[in-house]
């Protein structure tokens, strides 16, 4: 009887583990989607739950790991479920979805590579050697795995981070607690294995059903400024504001709300006359009482003068930094180097042509956002120093 046993433990031992899969998700952290991948600011720590109180857009950056040296992986989709072992749902499957993909948003587009391997600390559970890290990929959608060009791959004993650009529905429910992981498609089931570390956020206690979406996407020399709500109460108007560090706000334009409403309502505004280069655009919610709610926050890029020409060289950089600024009318420009925290690194002026950085000792390696500014000119430049 006890050898019957032992025989039936070993084939349940390894039946699981031929259906256990080798990739598994890792470490995670939640962001905001106010830049590409290098700028956009995190919203908490790596593997730290935050709590959403909007509809806003968030993204959420997941390290998969690759745990075989022989068996390839493909990501197709970001499965969510109120509890860590219950059944997880495709985001935006259906209508009912608690959370959908954000679609035509200011992220990097759909595909774009992750190369910046910094943001999030390696398992390697295994212990694979060696174990290397590969591009991962942005998704604004879920993948047709029957299609090789859509398809997200992890590569044996690699690890890459993929990011996801989602935001919740009206279905999402209050003051509740949702897990997220990355599907799996080379499993045979779909609950995720107990290796993974699942995501989490919590849905504050009165989550609004206004709010759908804001967008500003730039056409010609302007700022094409659109949002939109499911329904609206005590809505007195919103306010648009802009500012070039995403910190100091100057406001642009107001649009009188709808009040009290059950339907779905667009808006719309042009600001004519825009930064140059990157800028952030907020928009704000006021209520009769003058009660005031950020709803989003979205980046843009603008190139309003061609006729300027800005070159960073040698880029990447080892020793030293030159800055090209050609066709410029004005007299001075404020130069000013950055880290990826946002910490001001090095300050000076300069003037038009070519010149050197004058710093007293080159930055560490990583990557850095030169920003000058001058008359007419408000250009960002990401330097990547070796």
């Amino acid at each position: 009887m006890n050898r019957k046993l032992l025989l039936l433990a070993l084939f349940l031992c390894i039946a699981g583990n031929s259906l256990a899969s080798t990739l598994v998700q890792g470490n995670w952290r939640w962001r905001n989607n106010d830049g590409d991948e290098n700028t956009a600011s995190f919203k908490a720590a790596q593997n730290t739950s935050i709590v959403i109180n909007d509809l806003s857009v968030i993204r959420l950056r997941v390290r998969v790991e690759n745990t075989s040296n022989s068996e390839n992986h493909n990501v197709g989709a970001l499965k969510y479920s109120t509890t860590p072992n219950g059944t997880f749902l495709n985001v935006g499957a259906d209508a009912s979805a608690a959370f959908v993909y954000a679609l035509g948003t200011t992220a990097p587009a759909a595909k774009s590579p992750t190369t910046n391997s910094g943001f999030l600390t390696t398992i390697n559970a295994a212990s694979l050697s060696p174990y290397t890290y590969m591009a991962g990929e942005y998704f604004d959608a879920q993948r047709d795995l029957s299609s090789n060009a859509d398809k997200a791959p992890v590569s044996p004993s690699k690890y890459a981070d993929l990011e996801f650009v989602i935001r919740p529905t009206a279905n999402a429910l209050p003051n509740t607690t949702y897990y997220f992981v990355a599907e799996n498609m080379r499993s045979n089931n779909d609950i995720p294995s107990s290796e993974n570390s699942f995501a989490t956020l919590t849905t504050s206690a009165t989550l609004p059903v206004d709010f759908i979406a804001f967008e500003a996407k730039p056409e010609k020399n302007r700022i094409q400024l659109k949002w939109s709500t499911a329904s609206e109460k005590n809505n007195d108007r919103f306010e648009i504001s802009r500012s070039a560090d995403a910190k100091n706000w100057q406001y642009v334009a107001s649009e009188k709300g709808k009040g009290n409403s059950d339907v779905a309502s667009s808006y719309g505004l042009i600001d004519s006359k825009p930064l140059n280069g990157i800028s952030y655009y907020q928009l704000t919610q006021f209520d009769f009482d003058g009660t005031k709610k950020v709803l989003s926050t979205q980046a843009v890029n603008l190139a309003l003068d061609p006729s300027v020409q800005v070159q960073v060289f040698p880029n990447p950089v080892s020793k030293e930094i030159n800055v090209s600024v050609n066709n410029y009318l004005g007299k001075n420009i404020q130069a000013a180097l950055y880290g990826q925290d946002g910490k001001l690194i090095h300050k000076e002026q300069l003037g038009g042509g070519t010149q050197k950085l004058t710093l007293n000792t080159m930055p560490a390696a990583g990557v850095y956002v030169l920003k000058l500014v001058g008359s007419g000119l408000q250009v960002n430049k990401k330097i990547v120093i070796l």
